[in-house]
């Protein structure tokens, strides 16, 4: 879909979100906003739920796309060859004092991410720890066969005869909020 992919190019940059504290309520209040953003650039119900509209505009969660790019940032880091870079980041391994630090805690304690400092620095370790990341995230078969096609009506690709626009967008509604209108 064009505007998803719009949206994702020219609003969702988020330059230097790899130092943000992903526990804090300034992220959630992000959050927030992405989801508002997209129920309104898709034309969804203001109580579509939060878990479908990743689905629908086939991108992981605002809050995963977050922690995804901090658990880069902090694996270079950790992997870098300037030593007092790599040293700092191998103390924020075991100490939550620093920014640094509460996000790694934040990641081990939340999320279930274990980062180690005998991590070997390869792109499939990044992807390994990414994967786990995004599978903290996913969502059961039935959620996601819902939210799927919700986003098949949406796109358009199914076809129903004897179906309108209002039918469409009644069965939209009910795969989106689980209500009838």
């Amino acid at each position: 879909m064009l505007r998803s992919y719009l949206f994702s190019v020219y609003c969702c940059s988020f330059y230097g979100s790899q130092l943000w504290p992903l526990g804090s309520k300034d992220v959630s209040r992000v959050c927030i906003q992405w989801n508002k953003a997209v129920r309104r650039l898709m034309n969804l119900p203001y109580a579509t739920h939060t878990w479908i509209l990743p689905v629908i505009i086939s991108k992981p969660p605002i809050a995963c796309q977050f922690e995804c790019r901090f658990l880069k940032f902090f694996l270079c880091m950790l992997c870098s060859t300037n030593s007092v870079v790599s040293i700092f980041a191998q103390s924020s391994l075991t100490n939550a004092l620093s920014p640094l630090g509460r996000n790694v805690a934040f990641l081990r304690d939340i999320r279930g991410v274990i980062v180690s400092e005998d991590l070997t620095c390869t792109c499939n370790q990044l992807n390994h720890l990414t994967r786990t990341l995004r599978s903290r995230h996913a969502l059961s078969s039935e959620r996601e066969t819902q939210a799927m096609c919700a986003r098949e009506l949406m796109m358009g690709s199914v076809g129903i005869e004897h179906f309108d626009v209002g039918d469409f967008y009644r069965i939209v509604f009910l795969l989106c909020t689980d209500r009838l209108n």
